[in-house]
């Protein structure tokens, strides 16, 4: 698993639909910030087109402004402590874990899928001596996080497990791929709706192979 340094015109859509939802903003207002239309903005959410350089660098300046002006938010930074590759809140903060080197973390985020429209966990990797203040923030909402009684085992249990799946991500950056591959395959299944059998068949298929990826993975990951 590299350190992202810098992002590619490819993935920069993906990463706007994130951080604005993430900071409550709607295409309207993105749109109206970068000086473009509305359906500009769900073009390069979904892909279709490229999201240009100064139009990104636009989007970053403000997504910065606004966390900063907002105590519960942080951005996270790469390795230049300059380039943010991430933001995270206290309302989507999940969790997070240290490798046992103490020179990268894995902090993990909800997240609202774009083309499900499901939640799912994301997860950014990135180097701790440049993101202190993220250590700082995730330790703060963790201590500060108020939950009733009763459902306190149920949250001090969701806490364990998330770390413990991160934790075991950072010692084999695979399982996130592999993860992932389980996802977009049940998101290709669950598009599938009406079409013909063969082609469900197929899509059942490729699910089952990810999952048995995965499986085989951990697996040898015990026995080693």
């Amino acid at each position: 698993m590299e350190h992202q340094k810098t992002l590619p015109a490819s993935e920069r859509g993906m990463q706007v639909y994130r951080w604005r939802t993430t900071l409550g903003w709607d295409s309207a207002k993105v749109a109206k910030l970068l000086d473009v239309g509305p359906r500009t903005i769900g073009l390069w959410e979904t892909g279709v087109q490229p999201m240009p350089d100064a139009r990104w660098r636009l989007f970053v300046y403000e997504v910065i402004n606004e966390v900063n002006r907002i105590p519960q938010m942080v951005v996270v930074v790469a390795e230049d402590e300059v380039t943010p590759i991430d933001v995270v809140s206290d309302a989507n903060y999940a969790g997070l874990a240290i490798a046992d080197d103490g020179q990268t973390a894995l902090i993990a985020s909800y997240a609202i899928d774009r083309q499900t429209n499901q939640p799912r966990l994301h997860r950014q990797l990135f180097r701790v001596a440049a993101n202190k203040h993220v250590i700082r923030a995730a330790e703060r909402w963790e201590s500060e996080r108020q939950v009733p009684d009763q459902d306190r085992a149920a949250y001090e249990m969701h806490r364990w497990m998330t770390r413990r799946v991160l934790q075991g991500e950072l010692g084999n950056p695979r399982l996130i791929m592999l993860k992932q591959a389980i996802n977009d395959a049940k998101a290709e299944l669950d598009k599938a709706g009406d079409t013909p059998e063969d082609i469900r068949r197929e899509r059942i298929d490729a699910l089952d192979r990810a999952v048995g990826a995965l499986i085989r993975e951990v697996g040898e990951g015990k026995s080693q």
